[in-house]
């Protein structure tokens, strides 16, 4: 950790901070509880407000807790959808951790749970991606790790090939899309006509 204040005009070095829209103090109570419930394997009864079905009450069962673009979200078993599911920490609006506990499939690992996403959005299947994506945005792709699994070959005007094995592709559409048209879709048909789609869309509205 680094110790410093951002206020502190005579820095040499500055970190952009991610400033989420969120009560501090809350948040980090949530966090420290579950957190806790996490380490005893114990339930909690949250009060949580999904984008698609609103606010619901859910038994969830955490795995996990993990960091994505300045917000906390939490890996749990859901009893309500039967399922392992993403829930936004700041969505949660009311939590209990109750004396009920429960055992972590011994297979689970975050790592897994994260392989080939580009984003938070998992999809059953995995899609063979490959991009040519020309100069200077080739660059700019090329200095992170997307996936693991990414390979990256440049060309001899310094554009690349991007190959990769990913899944989640409302994901992978959006992040095609914000390399805007340094970006050409070789494979799947799917990511190309999905791309296509998109574009129309945002032609559509604004044209």
């Amino acid at each position: 950790a680094l110790n410093y204040d951002v206020n502190d005009d005579k820095l040499e070095t500055y970190i952009m901070p991610a400033r989420p829209n969120v009560d501090e103090g809350v948040e980090r109570e949530k966090y420290v509880e579950i957190r806790e419930a996490i380490i005893e394997s114990k339930k909690i009864r949250v009060s949580y407000f999904s984008l698609s079905s609103g606010i619901k009450e859910r038994i969830l069962l955490p795995y996990g807790i993990y960091t994505y673009q300045g917000f906390w979200y939490i890996v749990a078993y859901c009893e309500l959808s039967k399922a392992i599911k993403d829930f936004k920490l700041v969505r949660v609006r009311e939590w209990e951790v109750l004396n009920d506990t429960f055992k972590k499939p011994k297979h689970f690992s975050l790592r897994d749970y994260f392989s080939g996403c580009i984003g938070l959005i998992k999809d059953e299947d995995s899609y063979e991606v490959r991009l040519k994506i020309d100069f200077p945005t080739s660059i700019k792709v090329s200095e992170r790790n997307w996936v693991e699994n990414q390979i990256i070959t440049f060309n001899d005007d310094n554009s690349i090939i991007f190959e990769a094995v990913m899944t989640g592709m409302d994901d992978i559409v959006h992040w095609v899309l914000s390399l805007g048209s340094a970006a050409e879709v070789l494979e799947p048909v799917i990511l190309r006509e999905r791309v296509r789609e998109e574009v129309e869309k945002v032609l559509n509205r604004n044209g």
